[in-house]
């Protein structure tokens, strides 16, 4: 029987946009970051591990896609600068598939990983949402 590695990251209220596609996507890039921790401290072959970072790329970039597209339909003001932190982290993360793929996956990895999205979310998802409720836009029909 193995041990449960406790999860990397947990979703909290301070991560809410209030948008509930969003959030259900936040949610899921979650689920798959701690994936790869498990696999990390469990010692899954780096196949496995490859796998989960495939599957994380992927949706990170399906997800950017989707804020990006919402956030222009509304007219966000500040979409440059959420594209722009979008194209440095996808960047950033398909150099650590590479990496991964040559020396395995590493704790700083992780942890970039997990602080990254942490920051991102409470820093410039959460003011895209204050101001889409401050302008009383009707999301909803945009997203």
């Amino acid at each position: 029987m193995t041990m449960q590695a406790k999860e990397f990251i947990t979703w909290k209220s301070i991560y809410e946009t209030n948008i509930p596609k969003i959030d259900d996507q936040h949610k899921r890039l979650l689920v798959i970051l701690n994936d790869l921790y498990r696999s990390f401290i469990q010692k899954d072959g780096a196949d496995v591990m490859l796998d989960i970072a495939k599957k994380l790329i992927s949706y990170t970039k399906y997800h950017f896609t989707a804020e990006e597209t919402f956030l222009s339909k509304i007219n966000y003001p500040k979409l440059q600068e959420q594209i722009d932190e979008h194209i440095g982290f996808k960047t950033k993360i398909d150099e650590f598939y590479i990496n991964i793929e040559k020396v395995g996956m590493s704790v700083e990895i992780l942890q970039f990983l997990q602080n990254w999205l942490k920051s991102h979310i409470k820093g410039k998802d959460v003011a895209y949402s204050q101001w889409i409720f401050e302008n009383k836009i009707d999301f909803e029909k945009f997203i």
